[in-house]
């Protein structure tokens, strides 16, 4: 609907209104974000912000991966909302799937940690690091290590975001 804004017309204006009527009679339905901490979806430490990403590694026939990812409020699982996603398939051929993981985690962080600074001003600061859930622990030792290894010097240093977000704090890598 927020597509039309430009140019509603008086159905868009009816069927956001329809809308509108629905999330006021079913509030106790899912989480929602409340000015009162008692009532945050994860409790008295603040609305939690997580991420989901996934990679498949060499699944098209020229050899590129496809990636995906979700970020959401609350805890992964439960039926929290999701604040966005992401589907993909890759610009360029990985040479494994550690790489392509990587990638994936990398691209994911960067609308994490505008999901992070976007409730900070909505009054719901971070009380610690969004939580990101992968299932390559090559990937996740990559992000979280002291130092690239020499085999993995080949991977764009625009992916190496995600290792200064790990470093500063603001994510927190976990296999699932």
């Amino acid at each position: 609907m927020c597509s039309r804004n430009a140019a509603p017309t008086v159905s868009d204006g009816q069927k956001q209104l329809q809308l509108l009527r629905y999330f006021k009679g079913t509030t106790d339905l899912g989480p929602t974000l409340s000015s009162d901490p008692a009532a945050y979806p994860t409790g008295p430490h603040g609305v939690s912000i997580y991420a989901v990403s996934d990679s498949s590694h060499a699944c098209h026939p020229d050899g590129r991966s496809q990636s995906a990812y979700l970020i959401g409020v609350g805890l992964p699982g439960a039926s929290a909302p999701f604040l966005g996603y992401s589907s993909k398939e890759g610009s360029s051929v990985s040479l494994s799937p550690l790489e392509s993981e990587y990638v994936t985690l990398s691209r994911c962080a960067r609308p994490l940690l505008y999901y992070r600074q976007f409730a900070h001003d909505l009054g719901f600061p971070q009380h610690g690091p969004s939580r990101m859930y992968q299932d390559n622990q090559p990937a996740i030792n990559l992000a979280t290590a002291h130092q690239i290894p020499a085999k993995s010097r080949h991977i764009a240093q625009r992916h190496h975001f995600l290792r200064w977000l790990h470093s500063i704090g603001q994510v927190s890598l976990h296999h699932q």
